[in-house]
């Protein structure tokens, strides 16, 4: 006996598949803006598409109340730190490549991207601290 799709899931997979074929043809918008004589079309393109993303989360929060859901915005801050750590992780691991393929030079960036995200982070746990949150 076959048991039933639960739709909260179809409606998930469907969400994702959406996300990443949104990032696959932003990437690909991307790469072909930059091939052109003018690339900084990406600029307004990169523009548009936050825009366009704010203006929808601020829709889909108002029709489904999910900005006030309790566990929807607990759920929001566990995978907005998990993502944080998996960014710092790779900027340690492209600093570290980098650093030993072409040089310290080449890898400052990357240094200032990680100082940003630490004083960041001590900085939103002081805050946080301070406030008593």
């Amino acid at each position: 006996m076959m048991t039933p799709r639960d739709p909260v899931d179809r409606a998930t997979q469907r969400s994702i598949l959406a996300t990443a074929a949104g990032a696959a043809v932003f990437v690909a918008a991307l790469l072909a803006i930059g091939s052109t004589s003018r690339p900084q079309l990406g600029l307004v393109l990169i523009v548009a598409v936050f825009a366009g993303l704010a203006l929808a989360t601020f829709v889909r929060n108002r029709r489904t109340h999910e900005g006030t859901d309790e566990r929807a915005r607990d759920n929001h801050r566990r995978a907005a730190t998990v993502s944080w750590y998996v960014v710092g992780l790779a900027l340690v691991a492209t600093m570290a490549w980098t650093q030993v393929r072409q040089g310290v030079v080449a890898a400052e960036p990357y240094g200032y991207l990680l100082t940003l995200q630490l004083v960041s982070y001590a900085g939103t746990s002081v805050w946080r601290r301070w406030r008593g949150l």
